[in-house]
């Protein structure tokens, strides 16, 4: 889903929910609704381990140019969900 792609990538740089609707232009509802289906599709619980994980998976347009971040996942499944993403 090119939302959820998209709100994970802003979340990687750190906006807040409200800043993340601004930027696209869409209710911090429809943000909080698109973190909950990518909660769902890695299995996490949490705003930080799914930045986490998406920084850990490397993948092309989860990184911001500012974020220089490197974390271990330790857990290949989300990592392995958020491939379907693109």
């Amino acid at each position: 889903n090119n939302r959820e792609t998209e709100v994970l990538r802003l979340l990687v740089q750190g906006l807040a929910n409200k800043e993340i609707a601004a930027q696209m232009e869409i209710s911090e509802s429809a943000v909080k609704n698109a973190i909950q289906q990518l909660f769902a599709k890695t299995g996490v619980r949490a705003r930080s381990q799914l930045v986490r994980v998406a920084l850990a998976a490397n993948w092309s347009g989860w990184r911001s140019n500012s974020t220089e971040a490197s974390c271990e996942a330790g857990n290949v499944r989300p990592i392995k969900r958020l491939a379907g993403l693109a």
